[in-house]
């Protein structure tokens, strides 16, 4: 259904399961992960050709909540998404469980160098004030 929609809307938009690093498209990109994020799928949206940009969207899903803190401020009730900085653009880091921030660990320059509990989505050349996040999407603004 994937590729039938592809095909059918081939200049205007582009939908892309999240399972190994993409580029974005010159079109309005949809990025899902195409099973329920239960371990560490880290991926890279961007950095060879298209970035990122405006109309793109990377759907999560319902049941998440935003936390604008850092990791160390989740909420161990919660699943939660963070945006996180890191060397070359922002990390959109998802918990897997509630607890998940807790375990997730950043270096010094603020990315992520482990995520066990965590999937780890590096928006390169992208900064977090570029991005919302409302009903399970992030977007980029």
């Amino acid at each position: 259904a994937i590729n039938d929609f592809n095909t059918a809307n081939g200049t205007k938009v582009a939908v892309t399961a999240l399972t190994a690093s993409v580029d974005a498209t010159a079109k309005q990109d949809v990025f899902y992960f195409p099973t329920k994020v239960t371990t560490a799928p880290d991926v890279t949206i961007g950095g060879t050709a298209v970035a990122f940009g405006a109309g793109d969207s990377i759907v999560l899903g319902s049941g998440y909540t935003f936390n604008s803190g850092a990791l160390s401020t989740g909420n161990n009730a919660a699943l939660e998404v963070f945006f996180v900085k890191s060397a070359n653009g922002t990390q959109v880091v998802i918990e897997s469980n509630a607890v998940g921030s807790a375990t997730t660990v950043a270096g010094a320059d603020g990315t992520i160098t482990s995520s066990n509990e965590t999937a780890v989505i590096n928006l390169v050349g992208v900064t977090a004030d570029h991005l919302s996040f409302n009903n399970g999407v992030v977007s980029y603004v």
